[in-house]
């Protein structure tokens, strides 16, 4: 697994959120967060890897992932 998924499944563990919870506050889905996960999709796109980094960011700093964005 790449550095950086596995850092992306260890920010998850760490947090103690499912990938259920991942994909909602993501967009992203749990089917493909789960093969992620599984090293069965090991190349995802620059914005699926935006997406989880975003939001495991801010559920990192206790905000809920679909807030922050100033209008």
């Amino acid at each position: 697994m790449h550095p950086i998924l596995e850092d992306f499944l260890n920010r998850r563990r760490a947090l103690g959120i499912s990938q259920a919870e991942l994909a909602e506050q993501s967009g992203v889905s749990i089917s493909l967060i789960s093969k992620i996960e599984a090293g069965f999709h090991s190349n995802p796109t620059l914005d699926i890897m935006e997406k989880l980094g975003t939001a495991l960011t801010k559920l990192e700093n206790g905000q809920n992932a679909g807030e922050g964005k100033a209008a």
